[in-house]
Order: C-alpha cells, then sequence, then structure tokens
C-alpha cells in the first residue's frame, strides 16, 4: 500500500506544534514520497 499523503490540517497542526524546523523536515519528507510515487 501507497502511504497516505498528510492532510492539510495534519500539516498545519504539525507546523503550529513544532514550528520552521520542523516544517523543513516535511517538505523533505514530502519530496521523499513523491520521489517513491514517481518511480
Amino acid at each position: 500500500m501507497l502511504p497516505s499523503f498528510p492532510t492539510l490540517n495534519t500539516v498545519l497542526q504539525i507546523w503550529k506544534l513544532c514550528g520552521n524546523e520542523c516544517w523543513i523536515l516535511i517538505v523533505i519528507e514530502w519530496r521523499l514520497l513523491l520521489l517513491c510515487l514517481s518511480q
């Protein structure tokens, strides 16, 4: 099964919790997910 994409609400909640440092990690994870899906 493909990993489920986080919803916008979930991303915003995480962003509020951990701030900009966490946001960078989320972006990196999104890029990795997109790379996996494009193969």
